[in-house]
């Protein structure tokens, strides 16, 4: 019973070889394993309300396994042995991150940050990507628009714009890369949702060319057409504007249905909404009289 109401645990130099035994308190927030002799991380999984996580001075070589900490916060891996920085996808509130003291070299770990739009702090201090640049304050603050701190110092203006225009090309074609990444993305939920709406109205397959191209499927460059002749061709064109036209008008009739559904959804639920308010008004009533005769009756 104390262990699962557990919200705040520190267990530090204690030479711990594994991590263990931490799923009998499902409710941690802050959870410290600095310095021991931790080579892996793992068994974490089920400290989901997990806000602060330390795993600092460890001989930790990989990060991995942190997928289900999804309310981490803060996450301290200090002096382990990483090269890399990945498998953090799912930490979309993290805030602050020290991974200084590890065997950090590139920038592409930088990059991978740009992601985590949370990210205020973050720690890189006696890397070797830091003692092998002498503006890597600059160029990181520069590729992380969203930090605040760089190795707990206060990044001004002036040291994001040195670092942005030391790697203007750089960050040019990041920040394009992401707008192409971003259309793509919109594109595709647009996508979705008109299926999803083609589908609501039962007119999926008539959305624009889709009927025409289902029925040429097994010729989709219409090969077999060409070879016959022009005459043929400009017949099979005008089949396909009139089919195109169909589906126009069976993707209106359907849109027009779908409209009038939403309405009488729309009648129904209003509809409910006043009868629950009548019915509740009328309990009401009934039992303020109860209460006066309830008086009555004391008297």
């Amino acid at each position: 019973g104390d262990f699962e109401n557990c919200t705040r645990i520190e267990i530090e130099y204690y030479n711990i070889l594994k991590i263990d035994f931490l799923w009998i308190m499902p409710n941690l927030r802050e959870l410290s394993l600095a310095n021991n002799l931790i080579e892996e991380i793992e068994r974490l999984d089920t400290l989901v309300n997990l806000v602060e996580l330390n795993l600092s001075f460890n001989k930790i070589e990989k990060i991995k396994n942190l997928n289900t900490l999804v309310n981490l916060e803060v996450l301290n891996l200090y002096g382990n042995k990483i090269p890399k920085i990945e498998n953090l996808d799912e930490l979309t509130k993290l805030k602050l991150f020290s991974i200084g003291n590890n065997n950090i070299s590139n920038l592409e770990c930088v990059k991978y940050l740009r992601d985590f739009k949370h990210l205020k702090s973050l720690c890189l201090c006696e890397t070797p990507l830091e003692r092998n640049n002498e503006y890597c304050k600059e160029i990181v603050s520069a590729l992380l628009p969203q930090l605040v701190y760089y190795n707990y110092s206060l990044i001004s203006n002036e040291e994001r714009c040195v670092g942005r225009s030391l790697n203007f090309e750089m960050i040019a074609e990041i920040e394009e890369k992401e707008r192409d990444e971003e259309e793509t993305r919109v594109a595709n939920e647009d996508k979705v949702k008109r299926r999803e709406y083609l589908r609501k109205a039962m007119i999926e397959g008539f959305d624009d060319n889709e009927f025409f191209e289902f029925l040429m499927a097994d010729d989709v460059n219409y090969n077999a057409i060409r070879t016959v002749g022009e005459d043929t061709i400009d017949i099979f064109n005008d089949f396909q504007e009139k089919l195109y036209n169909y589906s126009a008008k069976i993707r209106t009739i359907g849109e027009d249905y779908l409209k009038l559904r939403e309405q009488e959804v729309e009648r129904f639920e209003k509809g409910t909404k006043a009868c629950r308010k009548i019915c509740s008004d009328m309990v009401e009533q009934i039992l303020c009289e109860l209460r006066m005769k309830r008086r009555e009756w004391k008297k």
